[in-house]
């Protein structure tokens, strides 16, 4: 390090005044600079005023070069250098640029659809990717409907979907684009794969936070219930989460969705034998008025995409 500054000083001291031919050399390239020269005559500033603002006007050319050439090594990566004006002294703005901006739409989007115990993925699943097959009209028709009715009217109730079928046939990802379409109207999707949250909650017992994660169920502004019906029996889930869940959602109006492999007459004879050895229809009935209530019941015929993708 020491024989590179006695080199530096060395070649400096061949050079007479070298730091003041510096700075003119920077002075002639930032006053040259077309854009600032337009900047200083459009704002009529005088000698004084660009020269109080110097460094500012150096500083805009410098991350204006960065920015053209794309090096990350710059102020604000993502932002773009613009001059301003502030009571008669220039000022670098960085303004975001377009890609950012589309970016953290992207983001926004993605942010007002929340998974629980699903993949993360199904955010970025959008309406335009789903294959337009005969069998899904009347489910595409129906969410698209939804979309608007409620985008034009949150105030009013709206009836969400019960999607009901077989195995792989793309329940979930149908409902992952209505949750995309609602994100883009500025509105907020929970999803939640019912069976695995049945089953947390259950240990959350422990921990006394059932209460606590039936309320994020409760609150969500639209909910789709996946997987309904596939969770293993029990009336307590049945009775004291399920049952709490839909009946908030009902008596508020909050719209809820569900999707399932029975259709609603099966799985209200699951729940009617959700306690072993007992046959208990008024409980089941009470959850299936819930659930009537809140959706409509639509069945999804097609393949077994996860098989045919194999």
């Amino acid at each position: 390090m020491d024989d590179i500054q006695k080199s530096f000083d060395h070649l400096t001291a061949k050079i007479p005044n070298w730091q003041e031919k510096y700075q003119e050399v920077i002075r002639n390239k930032v006053l040259s600079d077309q854009e600032i020269k337009h900047f200083i005559t459009s704002n009529e500033l005088t000698e004084q005023e660009v020269a109080n603002s110097f460094s500012k006007l150096y500083e805009y050319v410098i991350e204006r070069e960065k920015f053209l050439n794309h090096d990350n090594n710059r102020v604000a990566v993502g932002y773009q250098p613009k001059l301003v004006l502030n009571h008669h002294y220039v000022d670098v703005a960085y303004e975001p640029t377009l890609d950012l901006i589309e970016q953290q739409k992207a983001a926004e989007l993605k942010n007002r659809i929340m998974t629980l115990h699903l993949p993360a993925t199904l955010k970025n699943v959008d309406f335009s990717d789903i294959e337009r097959t005969p069998e899904r009209r009347e489910i595409l028709n129906a969410i698209l409907d939804f979309v608007e009715g409620f985008a034009q009217a949150p105030e009013t109730f709206h009836k969400g979907i019960y999607l009901y079928g077989t195995f792989g046939v793309g329940k979930t990802y149908l409902m992952a684009s209505l949750a995309n379409e609602l994100s883009k109207r500025e509105l907020s999707t929970l999803l939640v794969h019912f069976p695995t949250f049945a089953q947390k909650i259950k240990s959350a017992i422990k921990e006394d936070k059932v209460d606590v994660q039936i309320s994020e169920l409760n609150q969500a502004e639209i909910l789709v219930i996946d997987d309904i019906g596939a969770e293993n029996g029990s009336a307590w889930i049945r009775d004291e989460v399920l049952q709490p869940i839909l009946t908030h959602r009902m008596q508020e109006n909050l719209p809820t969705f569900f999707t399932s492999n029975l259709n609603m007459a099966e799985l209200e004879h699951k729940l009617a034998h959700a306690a072993r050895g007992q046959e208990e229809l008024w409980p089941a009935k009470r959850v299936m008025e819930r659930i009537r209530y809140l959706s409509k019941e639509i069945y999804l015929m097609g393949e077994n995409r996860r098989e045919s993708n194999n």
